[in-house]
């Protein structure tokens, strides 16, 4: 599945990067790999964009979204 993920910070830094994440066939599944982050009690996550590492402390997160950029199968 392709995504932008877009990122608003408290700080009001926006970050914004293009995902495919193949082992994701459709949007619950998108939600549900999400909704375990943000219910878990880890305080960071990393995810790959490209050539880049981008890593994330959930305390400084204001808002996730997500836009999907393919139909679903």
């Amino acid at each position: 599945m392709k995504f932008t993920l877009k990122i608003v910070f408290k700080n009001g830094y926006v970050h914004s990067s293009k995902h495919i994440w193949e082992d994701v066939k459709n949007k619950k599944e998108l939600h549900n790999k999400f909704s375990r982050f943000i219910t878990s009690n880890e305080n960071a996550f990393c995810m790959e964009g490209g050539n880049s590492i981008h890593y994330f402390i959930k305390s400084e997160i204001a808002c996730i979204s997500i836009n999907i950029e393919e139909d679903e199968k």
